[in-house]
């Protein structure tokens, strides 16, 4: 025992040390690259026609003079609303496409256990609202939690998973219905991953035990995301692994790019859809 209180120890520091390295280098692309900044803020504030000095309010940095910012502003909340706007056409494409298929499954998700097709989850979006996220039911009905109360991360080898469930998880195929979140603007394709609404961790809520926690909700939630492809998905058991994801999703937030989202699709194609942490 005294050696494995040694090991945990040991890794704790560890993490400490990466983690003050990362948040370093995220401090650094907001305070010399002011575009950035107001890149995360601009969503905060809505739509492009808000208030002057309500948008000088949000997105000024400090010692900087508003003024200077608001045509800056102006042109990067119009690159905001051109993705929200390609995402959403490009999943209501997609759920065209797969019409008969996700019909498919949905027949055998009926005919596997008693229940409905979808799961519907509270979960927390852009700036805090909260939304209904859509997934094909995967756990027998009884079993699935409506909120995040009532409900437990899912375990390998889970007993509350159906047969076809099981598969569906693998292939991450319970995720397509989140198509239509993107096509009713609940969510994007590529943005940090929705938790449940109050989610929490050993007691404690994800505020205390990460720095900035809140910031993720600048923008809005998405199927898929930086954190993702870097293998911060499935059961979180140490608390380390819950601040690894929240960096992720920050440090994507203040580098976005179309080139930044294209490589995450490109990777969650390449690794995510059969994923070893997914079950």
């Amino acid at each position: 025992m005294a050696s494995l209180g040694g090991g945990l120890s040991e890794g704790n520091s560890q993490h400490g040390n990466n983690q003050n390295n990362y948040n370093h280098g995220f401090s650094h692309r907001i305070n010399t690259h002011g575009s950035t900044h107001l890149r995360i803020q601009a969503t905060v504030c809505g739509s492009p026609g808000a208030a002057p000095d309500r948008a000088c309010r949000v997105t000024a940095n400090p010692g900087i003079a508003c003024a200077n910012n608001q045509q800056r502003l102006i042109t990067i909340t119009a690159y905001i609303l051109q993705k929200t706007v390609l995402e959403r056409f490009i999943a209501f494409c997609l759920l065209a496409t797969l019409l008969v298929p996700l019909a498919v499954v949905a027949i055998l998700i009926v005919f596997d256990s008693p229940g409905p097709v979808f799961f519907r989850q509270p979960r927390l979006g852009l700036n805090d609202q909260i939304f209904n996220i859509w997934k094909f039911r995967t756990m027998y009905r009884s079993d699935e939690p409506a909120n995040v109360n009532a409900g437990r991360q899912a375990r390998r080898s889970d007993s509350r998973i159906t047969r076809v469930g099981a598969y569906l998880r693998k292939y991450s195929i319970d995720e397509f219905p989140q198509l239509i979140n993107v096509v009713r603007g609940d969510m994007a394709l590529i943005g940090p991953r929705p938790h449940p609404v109050n989610m929490r961790f050993n007691g404690q809520t994800l505020q205390r035990i990460v720095p900035n926690y809140a910031d993720r909700h600048s923008v809005l939630p998405g199927i898929t995301g930086w954190a993702q492809v870097n293998g911060c998905r499935g059961e979180t058991v140490f608390e380390e692994q819950i601040q690894r994801r929240v960096l992720h999703d920050l440090f994507y937030i203040a580098s976005w790019s179309p080139l930044l989202d294209m490589k995450i699709i490109f990777l969650t194609l390449a690794r995510e859809m059969v994923s070893e942490t997914a079950f």
